[in-house]
């Protein structure tokens, strides 16, 4: 008698062989390879209509925000949109998006297990967001360096060595 062979879901050697190229996914390169890009992408996909009425509704279910921006974000990296590397931060920058819907609805957010700890750093988080898009990029780059600027650092230091020339500043 004859054993019948079972793969039990795995993959067959030369199955990969047997499609035409490009035919599943991840056989493809990502539609999206930089974080711009992608927060584009993430900022148009909120303002569906069918997405937003998506998130509302599983917001004001008790779907914990974690679980819904996750989702939100894998099902991207499934359809080739963008890769796991930039599903990751992906994730906390759609659930502040999911958590400036839930502010602006005043609908309570669910965090799961972590809501005593990060319910408030993550409603300040969404606001200042709100905020800084109100603002435009270069004024958020000129303050972070104002932060990080001192006079040390701001003051031309000679280059000193055995190959450096007089005059020569860094």
């Amino acid at each position: 008698m004859v054993k019948k062979y079972t793969n039990y879901g795995r993959a067959i050697p030369g199955m990969s062989w047997s499609y035409p190229q490009k035919y599943f996914p991840w056989d493809r390169p990502p539609q999206i390879t930089n974080m711009e890009a992608a927060k584009i992408y993430s900022t148009n996909l909120m303002l569906d209509k069918d997405v937003q009425k998506m998130a509302v509704d599983h917001l004001k279910n008790g779907t914990p925000v974690q679980h819904l921006s996750q989702y939100l974000s894998d099902i991207h990296v499934l359809d080739g949109t963008w890769t796991p590397d930039i599903a990751g931060p992906m994730t906390a920058y759609m659930g502040v998006q999911l958590l400036t819907i839930a502010d602006e609805l005043e609908i309570e957010p669910n965090f799961g297990k972590a809501k005593n700890n990060m319910s408030t750093i993550n409603l300040a988080l969404s606001k200042r967001v709100r905020e800084q898009e109100e603002n435009s990029f270069d004024e958020m780059v000129k303050e972070d360096d104002k932060l990080f600027d001192t006079e040390e650092e701001s003051k031309e230091k000679p280059v000193r060595g055995l190959m450096s020339r007089e005059g020569v500043t860094v």
